[in-house]
């Protein structure tokens, strides 16, 4: 799927030098959940692994959060480069703010030796960066440092703390390829800009993805030149497609992926960027290029790894997607939207039963989210649980998923009639956006030649939903016939 007062005076030396020792002293716990991955096992903390944990903002009036998550996510960013080092992604670490976990707590549901935490003061132009790094069997830190330098200076400061964390772990750089920071942009505004459409990119709505459009292309106003602004444009103008099917969002998410990569041809992220609108526009083998060159570059990127299992998936890999999502997930295990992944994957195998503890974890994770709801909801259709499936997609509020699965769920119940009447009102209201799920309603009723129909319709109008069409156990019973091959066929997929 959002400046201060001038001058940093000594005075909040202290404060900010001791904030750190809220977690580090054992007190009041939450309840978070556990970050053990049933469906991969309990794994060896790594010796060599750390977690960046979001950076508080101590800014006078504490609207610099923007600025103090984006620092400490792009020190992770640039930790995850290095060989050797196993690195928390950002959605399970990030899972911690606002929170009061300690230090234990946390690195127990983490599964990690090192902790990297910090604050940041912005005033003015003016930087006071706190950073400590402590060892989490015994609670010591290993190492700490305070900055006090210019806006301009931020990428130098990362490029400090990240050499620090390295020597303190006894981690070498192979050589000069392994280089830390690369700096994106030498215009001090353009970043903080960037930074801001992150901040809103994350919330993972349409207004959060419009809000951070509009950072993103002010930050690329600013400098021409800034590679990762224009792999995030793409990133959020797919986002913002995928919802409407909006054919010139997805051509301007091209363009600002070609720029990305244009002007860095090493941009991890303007690979992932348009591997994922190449997926939506059905050039699996474009996108599968693209992600393995995303992890050629940065093997060890869990973003990567996950979008990698949706291709795989697609190409009709489905034990080599679950593999690739289980890597994930031992770098991002709190990750809600990874879980739901493997889920779905389990199921599209016919493992109901782990798919059944994914989805469960998913939904654990996220529980306001309706999409592990619905694919639990979905594996009850497929693991003969059709009352209860019928009952919990009456309260489903997407309106395509909620009649689609009364549809499907009365036809597993012998209510023909009641399933005839719910699939009519999805051709009515959604022939033009839904042909994907029309056909598999169709094959789940065993009427082989309206599949096929809808199929092929589906195909003309490149429903994104065909991403699924080799693996979903909705359409079985259309897969012997010849026009499901040639469709497979025009679509490049393997028969």
């Amino acid at each position: 799927m959002i400046v201060a007062v001038a001058g940093i005076g000594f005075g909040y030396l202290a404060v900010d030098k001791f904030i750190f020792s809220k977690r580090s002293a054992a007190g009041t716990q939450t309840s978070a959940p556990s970050a053990q991955p049933t469906a991969i096992g309990r794994r060896a903390i790594p010796e060599k692994s750390i977690a960046v944990l979001p950076f508080l903002d101590m800014s006078e009036k504490h609207d610099q959060e923007y600025f103090s998550d984006g620092l400490a996510e792009e020190l992770l960013d640039l930790l995850a480069k290095i060989p050797g080092l196993h690195v928390i992604a950002r959605t399970s670490s990030f899972s911690f703010k606002g929170k009061s976990d300690d230090i234990p707590t946390i690195a127990k549901k983490l599964n990690v030796a090192n902790i990297l935490e910090g604050s940041v003061r912005k005033s003015g132009n003016r930087l006071r960066v706190t950073t400590q790094l402590i060892r989490t069997d015994n609670g010591e830190p290993l190492w700490s440092e305070t900055y006090d330098r210019e806006m301009s200076d931020t990428f130098k400061i990362q490029d400090e703390i990240a050499a620090a964390v390295l020597a303190a772990l006894k981690v070498r750089l192979a050589g000069p390829s392994d280089a830390l920071a690369s700096i994106p942009t030498s215009v001090p505004a353009a970043y903080d800009q960037f930074l801001r459409g992150k901040q809103q990119f994350y919330r993972a709505t349409d207004a959060g993805f419009k809000a951070a459009l509009a950072a993103f292309k002010e930050a690329t106003k600013l400098d021409p030149k800034f590679a990762a602004a224009f792999a995030f444009i793409a990133n959020s103008e797919t986002n913002l497609a995928e919802g409407t099917d909006d054919r010139a969002g997805y051509e301007r998410a091209r363009i600002a992926a070609e720029k990305a990569l244009e002007l860095d041809a090493e941009l991890v992220d303007g690979y992932r960027a348009r591997s994922d609108y190449r997926s939506d526009m059905l050039d699996f083998a474009g996108a599968q290029a693209d992600v393995e060159r995303a992890l050629t570059l940065a093997p060890n990127d869990s973003r990567s790894l996950s979008q990698y299992g949706v291709t795989l998936e697609s190409l009709g890999h489905v034990q080599q997607a679950i593999h690739a999502e289980q890597q994930s997930l031992a770098l991002d295990s709190l990750n809600p939207f990874v879980w739901n992944r493997l889920g779905s994957s389990l199921t599209n195998q016919g493992d109901y039963s782990a798919a059944r503890r994914a989805l469960e974890r998913a939904q654990a994770l996220a529980p306001d989210s309706e999409l592990p709801r619905t694919n639990l909801l979905t594996l009850d259709v497929l693991d003969g649980r059709a009352e209860a499936a019928r009952a919990g997609f009456t309260q489903i509020s997407d309106e395509i998923t909620r009649v689609w699965g009364i549809a499907v769920s009365e036809h597993s119940l012998g209510h023909a009639a009641e399933s005839e009447r719910a699939l009519q009102e999805l051709i009515v209201h959604h022939a033009q956006d839904s042909a994907y799920q029309i056909a598999t309603v169709y094959a789940w009723c065993g009427e082989k030649d309206k599949a096929m129909e809808w199929l092929d319709r589906a195909y003309r109008q490149r429903d994104s939903g065909l991403g699924a069409v080799k693996v979903d156990p909705f359409l079985a019973s259309a897969r012997g016939d010849p026009r499901f091959k040639a469709i497979l066929r025009k679509m490049k997929l393997p028969e």
